[in-house]
């Protein structure tokens, strides 16, 4: 058991300092369920587990994955222990697995704690919408650069021919930064969605 590893899974609905709190709670729940003082039934897969290798890896799930991983743990006969919040109806918080060496599949698709990434199923919508917001950002500009364009148009009559003059030249100038931000911004769109279509969440064992 040298190289058994605990899973400890955190909802992601939660707030992380509620969460951790949760998660110690699970961490001393496992050892008051699981573990032995050294010479009493020393043996155990839980206590090799602590005496040889202290792997954890500490993960962030879902709902939908929450379930996943407790149906995948009783169908793999894997003992878990279930944290929840009285404050929170008593919602299930936490989740804390018996450690194993080998764990069923769904277990390496959810993703660790801290990382950079918000969902085991890359969330395109943000993206989506920071560039949405963007494109109004830019769809405004347009305007406001063709009606500066009309109005520096429409002054031709006017004797300042110098000050039309600059009003027209700020004018272009001003159309051609949008059409540049607008094809950056398509381009940042694609590269982005790109970018996390190929990246893929795993779990990695902690060494602490």
């Amino acid at each position: 058991m040298a190289h058994s590893k605990i899973y400890v899974v955190a909802h992601a609905d939660i707030p992380i300092g509620q969460a951790a709190n949760c998660i110690a709670h699970g961490a001393m729940m496992a050892h008051d369920k699981w573990g032995h003082k050294y010479g009493e039934d020393f043996g155990t897969n839980y206590d090799e587990w602590f005496a040889h290798s202290f792997r954890k890896v500490t993960c962030v799930a879902s709902e939908e994955k929450f379930q996943e991983l407790k149906a995948a743990a009783k169908e793999a006969d894997i003992d878990f222990i279930i944290v929840t919040e009285s404050a929170l109806q008593d919602k299930e918080i936490v989740l804390v697995f018996y450690p194993q060496e080998e764990w069923p599949d769904v277990f390496n698709s959810i993703r660790l704690l801290g990382s950079k990434a918000e969902s085991e199923d890359v969330n395109h919508t943000v993206v989506d919408d920071a560039i949405a917001n963007l494109s109004d950002a830019i769809k405004q500009t347009t305007l406001a650069a063709s009606i500066a364009h009309n109005v520096a148009g429409g002054a031709l009559a006017d004797p300042d021919q110098e000050k039309v003059n600059r009003l027209l030249d700020k004018a272009n100038e001003l159309s051609g930064e949008v059409n540049i931000t607008i094809m950056e911004a398509f381009r940042a769109q694609n590269a982005v969605k790109e970018k996390l279509k190929q990246h893929k969440i795993h779990g990695v064992p902690s060494g602490s």
